[in-house]
């Protein structure tokens, strides 16, 4: 992969993440508008997030066209383990006196890396139909 395709790529997922976080938020502030209480409406809006997320890493940045199924299921066994990593280290943090909000900010930068790394190669990793085939000669 050249370089200017793997710099358009990560591009594209930080704009992803961008529309992830709108796309969640609007979700969350929507389902509290409509009465749900407030862990309800979490759940709800990053399920909303995290659907998008998926949908458009899948197509838009990676360019997946696998099985959608086991797209799906690696891509939240992506999320799960970044999401472990953002937890441990948030906490790690505070125990070591660092303020929440300052805490909660650095968890974001090894959440979204392991996002990245586990989304381009094994989440949505082309098909083995999809691959050049290798000739031996």
């Amino acid at each position: 992969m050249s370089q200017f395709h793997s710099a358009w790529q990560m591009l594209r997922f930080g704009l992803v993440g961008i529309a992830n976080t709108v796309v969640g938020l609007s979700g969350i502030f929507a389902a509290q508008r409509l009465g749900l209480g407030a862990i309800a409406a979490n759940a709800f809006g990053y399920g909303c997030g995290l659907t998008a997320s998926f949908a458009l890493n899948r197509r838009w940045t990676f360019s997946h066209r696998g099985s959608l199924a086991g797209g799906a299921l690696r891509f939240c066994v992506v999320v799960l383990i970044a999401w472990t990593i953002n937890v441990t280290l948030v906490l790690f943090l505070i125990h070591l006196g660092i303020p929440a909000g300052f805490a909660q900010v650095a968890g974001v930068i090894p959440y979204t890396a392991a996002i990245y790394v586990g989304c381009r190669y094994w989440a949505f990793t082309p098909s083995p139909s999809m691959q050049p085939r290798q000739y031996i000669r």
